[in-house]
Order: C-alpha cells, then structure tokens, then sequence
C-alpha cells in the first residue's frame, strides 16, 4: 500500500502543499495504528498493519520539503542525507524493538 499511497500523496503535494498534507496523513494514519492496537485477531492486525504501510508515503512528503528547503546545487545531497537517516534510524529502531520485546516477555 505504500507505493500507491505515495502516488495519492504525491498529487495531494502538488495540489495542497506539504505541511497540509503531511499533517493530514498522519491524523489519518492514527485510525488504523488504534486499530492495530486493540486488534483481537490475526486478520484485524494483517488489514490494521496493511493500511499502516500507507504511513511510508510520508517520505515523499519530507523529500519534497527538501527541495524546496536547498539550493538546487544541494538538493542532490540533503535528500541523500535524509533518506540515508532515514534508513538508518528505521533499522536501529527495528533492533532496539526486538530487544524490548525480548526483555518485555513479548
């Protein structure tokens, strides 16, 4: 779901700008991680978590305020920059929750 959230997103940019659209996804992307959380069966969690993909376009959002933030000459390394971080606290995040969990009894 997150590529085809990022074409939606993508035209909402173009239309709305990316503070409104940033700040609109992720009020909507609250509605299925709640469900995600109270989630009872395998099925509610799969479609919760489906939908919570959709929170990856997100990332069009913050490469597009990257371009309009640097100087063209610029641009090519702050969005390296941003998706590099990116990437990076994504997995380090992915591995402390492991951690947590373990120690948490999960």
């Amino acid at each position: 779901m997150t590529i085809p959230g990022r074409v939606v997103v993508g035209m909402a940019l173009d239309r709305f700008g990316p503070r409104r659209v940033f700040s609109i996804l992720m009020v909507v992307m609250a509605i299925p991680t709640w469900f995600f959380a109270f989630g009872d069966s395998a099925m509610q969690l799969f479609v919760a978590r489906l939908f919570m993909s959709i929170v990856g376009a997100g990332f069009v959002v913050g490469i597009h305020m990257t371009a309009l933030w640097f100087k063209p000459k610029d641009i090519g390394f702050a969005e390296g920059f941003y998706a590099g971080w990116g990437i990076l606290v994504s997995c380090r995040s992915d591995y402390h929750s492991h951690g947590c969990a373990t120690v948490l009894w999960w």
